[in-house]
């Protein structure tokens, strides 16, 4: 659930994470990278097992609470829901991860570091938005599941 506007952590975690495609596909024109590296390939594996997660999870919210940006109602089931608060940012994190592995550069993981940190800082804004929004249910869901990690964190 988005707040009612964007944060500055919403648009943060945007540019960075355009500036790390913008890398990977500098990289990838220039030649720089090794197409058939272990690293790239399981960047690869992570970039696409992200974007499967975030968008089947947009998907599955998207149909349940009739939008995103003030749905209806709280959306506790369904794909990873019943673990994970936030599955979108937790597929973003595996393509940001990946992105860094494919490019295998510093500025790309000092991006990430920061993109990532950002997507906490908006996990813990749309936890406080849907807590006022919708205070039992969201306690109850919050007892069993995990903010952005499922299990862990």
């Amino acid at each position: 659930m988005q707040t009612e506007k964007l944060s500055i952590w919403w648009w943060l975690k945007l540019v960075l994470n355009t500036l790390l495609i913008g890398i990977v596909i500098y990289l990838g024109l220039s030649g720089d990278i090794e197409p058939s590296s272990f690293l790239v390939l399981m960047g690869q594996f992570l970039v696409l097992f992200g974007a499967v997660v975030n968008l089947s999870h947009y998907l599955i919210l998207k149909r349940a609470a009739g939008g995103l940006q003030r749905p209806g109602q709280l959306v506790t089931r369904g794909g990873l829901l019943p673990w994970v608060r936030h599955p979108m940012y937790f597929g973003e994190v595996f393509l940001v991860v990946g992105l860094v592995m494919i490019s295998a550069h510093w500025i790309a993981l000092l991006l990430a570091v920061i993109s990532i940190t950002s997507m906490v800082m908006l996990c813990q804004s749309e936890d406080q938005a849907m807590a006022r929004r919708f205070p039992d249910q969201h306690n109850a869901w919050k007892r069993h599941s995990r903010m952005l990690v499922p299990f862990v964190f």
